[in-house]
Order: C-alpha cells, then structure tokens, then sequence
C-alpha cells in the first residue's frame, strides 16, 4: 500500500488552509472596489479549486484504499452536517430575516425545493443553485466524484482512468470556445463537473503511483497495461 509518511499529512492540511484563504481572499472583490480587495496571486480562485481537487483525489484514493468499510459514512458525515448548516443559514437571513441587496442577491425568490436541493448537494444535477449560496458549487461536484470513487476503484490499472482523464483535460482546454466562463452559474453543474474530473483523477491516479515520477508519461503511453496490480496485493 502506498501510505504516505507520518508527516505527509500535516503538510497537506496546511495546502489545504493556504488555498482555502486563497479562494476565500479572492471573494473579497465581490464585496467591494478592486483596489481595496486582498490581494491574491489571481483574480480568480478557480485555480485554487483545481488544486483542491487534485488534493480530494489523492486523500479519497487512500480513505477508500485503506479503509473500504464505511466509507460513504465517512462521506457523508464529513460534508452533510456543515453544508446543510451553511444552507439553513442562507435560508434563515433570506426568509426569516428578510436580508437581501448586494452580492449574491437571487434574481429570482428561491424556491424550497432549491433550498432541499442545496441541502442534498443536488447543483451538479438541477438548475437549482442559490445566489448567496453560490459558492457551495464545487462541493456539489466534489460529491459526485466521491460517488464515482467506488467505480474508479475497480477499473484502475486499466485503460479507462487515463482515457477520462485525457477526455476531460481536452474538453477543459476547449471550454472557453463553449462558454465564457468555467462555472456557468445559471444551470447545473454536470458540465462542469466533467471538465474538471481531470484534475480529481490527476491526485488519484498520484496516490496509486506515489513516488514515480514516470507516471505522467504512462497515463499518455499507448503502451499502459491492461491491468496492474493493486497496491498491496501480492502479484
């Protein structure tokens, strides 16, 4: 088994918090004039989040290496409580205390059903995404790829993992001649849950290979072998 060492841990979780001020620096242009925003190294944090991604592969592959039993309770426990938490909040200042005007303001009253929809994760699916809840999108296509995990399980050592992931990097390559923006906010967030797997599968596949720095160069390789032996196993 590939198990990073005891420090690794650690390291990850401090990349965590530095790209978590990252994207939360950067929703500071959202609130005021440029000039008087944090600065961060973009005007964007979608980079952020695709290191984020990179990150959630890497750790999924080893929970659901390691410890395959209770897994989607793991899951769940880790991102229900405090998601629904945010949403019950959002719910809360928008119906309850009537607050509204500005950033995030819903062009639109939100419906109850979009508010159980966010609840439930349920963005990467419906057009039901909530103005002031916005954020919530990648988490909302991070949930898919957690589902998904079980399935990367089984078909990795094949063909198929680099294949979506040669795929998906294309599509996200080609996506500002289909949209002028990475998060189309107005519909649902399948598409682009899609054009990012890439980046998931990318700390995914770094797990399997971890210390082989070869393994960029055969996820390209026409010569990848049908099968490979799981980390651990004995052939």
């Amino acid at each position: 088994m590939n198990v990073p060492p005891r420090g690794f841990w650690p390291v990850l979780g401090a990349l965590r918090f530095l790209l978590a001020m990252w994207v939360l620096f950067d929703h500071t242009y959202n609130f005021g004039p440029a000039d008087r925003a944090i600065p961060v190294l973009t005007r964007s944090g979608l980079m952020a989040v695709m290191c984020f991604f990179v990150i959630s592969g890497f750790s999924i592959h080893h929970s659901i290496a390691t410890r395959p039993a209770g897994y989607f309770r793991r899951r769940l426990l880790r991102i229900f409580p405090l998601n629904a938490l945010a949403v019950l909040i959002g719910w809360f200042g928008w119906s309850v205390l009537g607050l509204s005007g500005g950033y995030g303001t819903p062009a639109v009253p939100p419906s109850v059903w979009q508010f159980i929809g966010c609840i439930f994760l349920l963005e990467a699916f419906f057009p039901i995404m909530i103005g002031f809840l916005y954020p919530a999108w990648s988490l909302s296509i991070e949930a898919v790829y957690y589902l998904l995990a079980p399935l990367f399980r089984k078909i990795e050592g094949r063909r198929y993992i680099p294949g979506i992931m040669i795929v998906s990097g294309l599509l996200f390559v080609a996506w500002p001649l289909i949209r002028d923006e990475y998060v189309a906010g107005r519909n649902s967030y399948w598409l682009t849950g899609i054009v990012m797997l890439w980046a998931w599968l990318a700390g995914w596949v770094a797990y399997t290979n971890a210390g082989d720095r070869r393994y960029l160069v055969s996820l390209a390789s026409p010569a990848w072998p049908r099968s490979r032996p799981r980390p651990g196993s004995s052939t």
